[in-house]
């Protein structure tokens, strides 16, 4: 199954059901606040001209965002967001993962495409999913940490 994710960029919220071993959960929390520092360089992704800007997250993991301003919203993958314009590309170097736009296609949403997830599912938010997480591989070593901080995204 794919993880859901919703965010409601007026109230700065969000919510991602996300699976994570055998268990679903409805992860609710306020968009991670990130001290973005942009950059005059530039790439182009799924046809447009995207500026790169550079920040941090977990104290000590650099996330590289590439967004156009010619989208004027301000959301962007894994609920990253808070940039002038659409994310269109994510670089994690730490974590191994870049996620990049190939195709855009802009419609209008169906309303019921525009709810947060909900159902069945175990309520937590980041502090506490990072405990459960935190105890569940403690004897992992090194990748346990990985494991984390991908869980986290």
């Amino acid at each position: 199954m794919d993880d859901i994710i919703y965010s409601d960029l007026k109230q700065q919220v969000f919510s991602k059901k996300q699976h994570i071993f055998e268990e679903t959960f409805l992860l609710s929390d306020s968009i991670r606040k990130m001290d973005w520092k942009i950059t005059n360089d530039t790439r182009e992704i799924a046809g447009f001209t995207c500026r790169k800007a550079v920040g941090k997250i977990l104290d000590s993991v650099y996330v590289i965002a590439f967004y156009t301003d010619q989208i004027e919203v301000s959301g962007g993958p894994l609920s990253f967001c808070n940039l002038p314009g659409m994310i269109l590309g994510i670089a994690i170097p730490r974590c191994n993962m870049t996620l990049f736009a190939t195709k855009l296609e802009l419609t209008d949403p169906k309303p019921e495409k525009l709810t947060a997830p909900t159902g069945k599912m175990k309520k937590t938010d980041y502090k506490s999913l990072q405990l459960v997480l935190q105890k569940a591989i403690s004897d992992w070593g090194s990748y346990g940490k990985k494991y984390i901080i991908n869980s986290l995204l």
